[in-house]
């Protein structure tokens, strides 16, 4: 696994290993990153079921300014970092999720909140309950949940409406955006 685009690009990623880890796959991740586009840059990214931290540091590379990791092993994450050299922009909290989400509540709201916890554990309601009840999403930012492609969400989560989804075999990525927000 490497970084894709920007300040790290090529960067070679330290991974978890074991029978229940399942990294996002670089496809995967350049398709979100073309989604998400100019959104990136000064972004505030929140990469929940954080594991090496690919995402949020695919952000960092991209322009994102702040970072924050969220798993129950940060390890792999900090090492990332620092092979990155972009661990001045991030904060690794360590913590199981969702509940573990409360430990955000003290910083200013996220532009862009990215989760992708094991497919066997679908349920994305009790995370975005946290995430809505806390308002870690700042007005015009979007959740991006990663999930198995043979478990399709529903329309809405709370105050949160699904904008779009992109199917990749086994991998579907679901955007949603804040219903209860002002449009400007």
């Amino acid at each position: 696994m490497r970084i894709i685009a920007g300040k790290a690009k090529g960067t070679r990623l330290v991974v978890p290993k074991g029978p229940n880890v399942r990294p996002s796959l670089d496809r995967v991740r350049e398709s979100l990153f073309s989604m998400l586009g100019g959104h990136v840059a000064g972004a505030r990214f929140l990469d929940l079921y954080a594991g090496s931290g690919a995402n949020g540091i695919e952000a960092l590379s991209r322009g994102a300014e702040h970072a924050v990791f969220v798993d129950k092993d940060i390890r792999f994450v900090r090492e990332n970092l620092r092979k990155t050299r972009l661990d001045t922009h991030a904060a690794c909290i360590q913590a199981n999720l969702p509940g573990g989400v409360a430990k955000l509540q003290a910083g200013p709201p996220f532009s862009i909140i990215f989760a992708d916890p094991p497919f066997k554990q679908h349920d994305f309601t009790g995370l975005l309950a946290h995430v809505a009840d806390l308002r870690l999403l700042a007005a015009g930012g979007v959740i991006v949940l990663e999930h198995s492609s043979r478990s399709p969400l529903g329309e809405t989560f709370g105050p949160f409406q699904k904008d779009r989804e992109r199917v990749y075999g086994e991998t579907q990525l679901t955007f949603y955006l804040d219903a209860s927000a002002p449009i400007c």
